[in-house]
């Protein structure tokens, strides 16, 4: 019996807590690496990033794959930028780069918009209107409000307007009126007269040449100073006359590869910026597709809202007679427990030699497991009522459902669409200014070098026709060459000074964009900043979204709910029928028939002082009536405490042992009486349908405990196997972990894109504007000589000795 019993409760124990349940309102990690392996699936038909890699530049042999995080990216490129050659030359504050940050970003807002696009107030048409999740217009209380306006929206967040807030009131701009031409100020006239001190070195030594090259020509040709216009009288040997030329040629060939290299990095510059421009539309289409990415899923939650919030609704409707249901069960189960593991006392009599003792494996394990089955069918309910509670406040009841938080998101993913247009935009007009300005650029650098070419080949000319001919009058070239020579050192000078300013942009572009991978809040808008910063930093997007509680309850939601399908109430149930309660008779206490008549037989014959007989111990209740006598002969009553033994104690020798072998009797037989009592009582309390009596305080009414279980497991056996099944199957659990998916898989590809556009930008582009200005300036430097050259050629080609002195 007792083996039986043990694994009768084993079998329970297996049964009713066979469940795992994830934390509260959380995810178990089981749970999280269950939806991560269906992330392959999910990402399968996601639009895929691609990051296009320059062929040229120091990251090509760079696995940009690896960078994954800002600091990462900024460690590849340290040291191998070309910032190094101006961080010496242009040394402003940090505060300084900040206010001609924000500055420009204004001006830049400003230039490259529409009046029509600075407008608060859109048609509820457009495309820009800032919409809530139930498609109406947002409504911002306070002046200037779009809702006082028939037809109009506030507009959804560009440069301007920050997102609209319906508890922020009134909307304001990001910036004033004031503060526009104050930028525009900062541009125009601080910031320009930032570069004047890497322009002036040029213009100066432009304006000295000048002004050297005015007072040489008016002394020299008018003045006939300078050592004069005609050639000395003696002639001048060959070897003054070679020494000149060969530095001439040799100044020559110098413009002509100073020339080439600035005309071929020129060239580069413009191939730069191309790859420059291409990989800005890369970081804005990768952004573009990343949010299309986040949103499909996102939308189609959102499409289903209606389905899944009637599904959830018709499945929980009505739960709360789980738990009252299960409550009910636990209450009789403790009170099986209570009444009856203390209902059997152990009772001896014949000096303990006989005793009737309530076995082992009914009071205290057959009893407690009443009580132990059903807390744990309590302990089921309570779970499932927190899980469905958990599924009312996720889905439809509250201010923070799924649903709630899928409108937030996808509002910042709107918001960072917009701005990627707007930014696509302006990329595009920038690219196109710079396609125009580019002509202009490879044209004047184009003329340096065709001026130079032309300059040095008009001087060879007429050197070589001066030494091979006598009296040629094609010496007087040189005039035309050293005057032009001149005359491109000056504008040499010059342009070399604006391209050393135009070096000092790029390092400025270089800050800049420092700058905003660093923290972009202050110059993009709150939701485009933090969705971009979660990408440069590594960061979960999901975090940025405000999405992580709602995945994580989703998650453990639909954990529970996968968990609630496997509760088996009528297995459940099977145990508490199992248990053997209900097949303990009276003499599994110890009872005997035999013992009972043994000793009645005992009592009878030490009753004095003549024989009594007597055919059941219920005879001993009245043993007046054995005696043929009344109660009242002994001196006793009928209310006294034990009358029996108020008329024994008259009847008995005082020391015999009638007295004790009478009471072991009748407590032998009254134990009997009481232990088979609770046995039926208990028996009518379990199962019921024993015609007796349920015990004093019964809880479950006219219902036995099995009565009440079984029709409390049959009714929630079909309502887990019915009603909770079709809710795992909704759509919106796969769409919710698809925006998941999408988030970790990263968006790392902004990190090296990053290293692209600053080795783009402060390698290739601000090193190619050094390397041009320095080949300009240097070019602008050999012509001086080669205009000397020219100068002493033109007039000693004249005067060789032997020849004919001719005049200019």
């Amino acid at each position: 019996m007792a083996v039986r019993v043990l694994a009768a409760v084993a079998i329970a124990a297996a049964c009713v807590h066979g469940q795992s349940w994830p934390p509260a309102n959380q995810c178990s990690a089981t749970g999280f690496a269950t939806w991560a392996t269906q992330c392959p699936s999910l990402l399968a038909t996601n639009a895929p990033t691609k990051v296009t890699q320059p062929q040229t530049g120091s990251l090509k042999a760079t696995n940009l794959s690896t960078l994954d995080t800002l600091d990462q990216a900024r460690v590849v490129l340290q040291g191998r930028s070309a910032v190094q050659a101006m961080d010496g030359l242009r040394s402003e504050s940090a505060s300084w780069y900040n206010t001609s940050l924000t500055n420009m970003m204004i001006a830049f807002c400003h230039l490259t918009s529409t009046a029509a696009d600075l407008t608060r107030c859109v048609p509820n048409t457009s495309t820009n209107a800032a919409r809530d999740r139930n498609n109406a217009c947002i409504v911002v209380p306070g002046n200037g409000s779009c809702a006082a306006l028939p037809g109009q929206c506030e507009r959804l967040a560009n440069c301007l307007w920050p997102t609209p807030n319906p508890n922020i009131s009134p909307r304001q701009p990001r910036f004033s009126q004031a503060q526009i031409d104050t930028a525009l100020s900062w541009i125009q006239e601080t910031y320009a007269e930032s570069l004047v001190p890497y322009a002036a070195p040029g213009v100066t030594l432009a304006v000295l040449t000048f002004f050297g090259f005015v007072g040489f020509f008016v002394l020299r040709c008018v003045c006939n100073k300078c050592g004069g216009r005609d050639p000395i009288e003696r002639g001048y040997t060959w070897c003054a006359v070679l020494i000149p030329g060969v530095s001439f040629f040799l100044f020559s060939l110098a413009i002509f590869i100073c020339s080439v290299a600035a005309y071929i990095q020129n060239n580069s510059v413009t191939a730069r910026m191309h790859d420059l421009f291409a990989s800005l539309n890369e970081v804005l289409a990768n952004a573009q597709i990343y949010a299309k990415n986040l949103l499909t899923p996102l939308n189609a939650i959102e499409t289903s809202q209606a389905t899944t919030v009637a599904a959830m609704k018709g499945a929980l409707g009505s739960t709360d007679w789980i738990v009252s249901g299960a409550k009910a069960l636990q209450t009789m189960g403790a009170a099986i427990d209570s009444t009856y593991t203390t209902a059997f006392p152990t009772t001896c009599v014949d000096s303990d030699k006989v005793c009737l003792t309530c076995p082992a494996a009914l009071c205290g394990t057959a009893t407690v497991q009443a009580r132990a089955i059903t807390a744990a069918m309590a302990t089921t309910a309570s779970q499932l009522d927190a899980t469905f509670q958990l599924a009312r406040a996720t889905m439809y009841d509250g201010s923070a459902t799924l649903f709630n938080a899928i409108n937030t998101a996808q509002f910042n993913l709107d918001v960072l669409a917009s701005a990627t247009n707007n930014s696509n935009a302006a990329v595009s007009t920038v690219q196109t200014s710079f396609d125009e300005i580019s002509y202009g650029r490879s044209g004047l650098v184009l003329c340096i070098f065709i001026l130079g070419l032309f300059v040095s080949l008009l001087g060879m000319i007429g050197f070589a026709r001066g030494v091979c001919k006598n009296n040629s009058k094609m010496v007087h070239l040189l005039h035309v060459s050293w005057i032009l020579g001149v005359l491109l050192c000056i504008i040499s000078f010059v342009v070399a000074s604006l391209l050393i300013a135009v070096s000092a942009l790029w390092y400025d572009g270089c800050k800049y964009l420092d700058m905003i991978v660093t923290n972009m809040a202050p110059y993009f808008s709150a939701e485009t900043s933090s969705i971009l910063t979660s990408c440069i930093q590594g960061t979960s997007t999901l975090a940025a979204l405000q999405m992580t509680p709602a995945y994580t309850a989703s998650c453990g939601l639909f954990e529970r709910l996968s968990v609630a399908q496997s509760v088996a109430p009528l297995t459940t149930f099977q145990q508490l029928q199992n248990n053997p309660i209900t097949v303990y008779g009276l003499s599994d206490f110890g009872y005997s028939a035999d013992i009972q008549a043994s000793l009645l037989s005992e009592a009878l014959r030490d009753m004095p002082p003549q024989k009594v007989t007597a055919t059941n111990v219920g005879q001993l209740e009245t043993p007046w009536e054995l005696y043929e006598t009344t109660l009242a002969s002994a001196d006793c009553k009928a209310d006294d405490a034990d009358p029996a033994m108020c008329f024994m104690l008259k009847k008995c020798n005082a020391g015999s042992s009638c007295l004790v072998a009478f009471q072991d009797a009748r407590i032998y037989a009254k134990a009997a009486v009481k232990i088979q009592s609770n046995l039926y009582m208990m028996n009518q309390d379990y199962q019921g349908n024993t015609n007796y009596n349920n015990s004093k305080g019964w809880p479950g009414g006219s219902q036995s405990l099995l009565n009440a279980g079984l029709s409390y497991a049959t009714k929630l056996n079909a309502f887990v196997t019915t009603q909770l099944p079709p809710l795992t199957k909704l759509s919106v659990w796969s769409q919710i972990n698809a925006v998941e998916c999408t988030s970790n898989e990263g968006c790392s590809w902004i990190n090296q894109e990053y290293a692209i556009v600053h080795d783009l930008l402060c390698q290739d582009l601000l090193g190619l504007c050094l390397n041009i200005a320095l080949c300009v300036f240097l070019v602008a430097l050999f012509l001086l000589p080669l205009a000397v050259c020219g100068i002493l050629l033109q007039k000693r080609l004249r005067g060789i000795r032997g020849a004919t002195l001719l005049r200019i």
